[in-house]
């Protein structure tokens, strides 16, 4: 853990942070983060960002790994994100 100093007080930070995109694949997601929990270094965290998909099961399948979620905003563009 490394340690700052925001606002005169300290906090700890992992070490590694690992940013997983998920969208509509939630058997994926969970292979993925089943591979991230068995790597060798322990000081991280995962953060998961769901890319607009159609069903919430992939938030409860990040909560599960112990992963922090983050839903990006909704676009319409009828087609690719850019």
């Amino acid at each position: 853990m490394r340690v700052r100093y925001c606002c005169d007080k300290a906090m700890t930070w992992p070490s590694i942070s690992f940013v997983v995109i998920s969208y509509n694949r939630p058997n994926y997601l969970a292979l993925c983060l089943a591979a991230l929990r068995r790597q060798l270094v322990k000081d991280y965290e995962i953060i998961v960002s769901d890319d607009g998909s159609d069903t919430e099961n992939w938030r409860q399948i990040a909560l599960e790994f112990g992963a922090k979620t983050v839903t990006r905003a909704h676009t319409y563009l009828n087609g690719k994100a850019i």
